[in-house]
């Protein structure tokens, strides 16, 4: 006959069999989350003058900038990608924008083809995963990383690093 005490071991054995089988099971079915660009619109374009420079961004997914030097006739477009690995602490998405059409002449505005300015604004879904700790957004304009932000609970979110890549402009630089 079976003793209590082996009864008792081989139940909590056969319960952690259990648990572990549920934690694992459940790691099978992760999907990763999902982006989307949800619209790319052109605020407002002119000649660079005419032009109020605004900037703006949020984890909540917009980002709206300003490109001056260009054409008032320039457009964009935008992508998003997941560029964490699975199950990340913190997810990380990459928003790329590009710009087209940037030295199209203007002759219905009083400036250059490049003395122009265009405000610009991207929506976006960037779902975090649910086992996350934090969220990253990159965005970059024409492959050039212009910023980095996010929201934590904890973990370093990762923005120094991506800037550590990036030269640095001075506004005073000669050359």
């Amino acid at each position: 006959m079976l003793s209590r005490k082996t009864v008792l071991i081989a139940a909590i054995f056969f319960a952690s069999f259990v648990f572990v089988a549920l934690v694992v099971g459940e790691d099978d079915d992760w999907e990763p989350p999902e982006p989307e660009i949800e619209s790319v619109e052109l605020i407002r374009s002119g000649c660079h003058d005419d032009v109020r420079a605004i900037g703006a961004s949020s984890t909540d997914g917009m980002w709206i900038r300003t490109i001056n030097g260009t054409s008032p006739h320039t457009d964009v477009s935008a992508q998003i990608r997941l560029v964490s690995a699975e199950r990340a602490d913190v997810t990380a998405y990459r928003v790329d924008v590009e710009t087209h059409n940037t030295s199209a002449p203007a002759p219905d505005h009083d400036c250059d083809g490049d003395g122009g300015a265009i405000v610009y604004r991207v929506e976006y879904d960037a779902p975090s995963d649910e086992a996350a700790d934090g969220l990253r957004v990159e965005r970059y304009l024409n492959g050039e990383l212009v910023g980095c932000g996010g929201s934590t609970s904890g973990p370093n979110l990762g923005c120094a690093r991506q800037h550590e890549d990036v030269p640095t402009r001075w506004s005073n630089e000669s050359g």
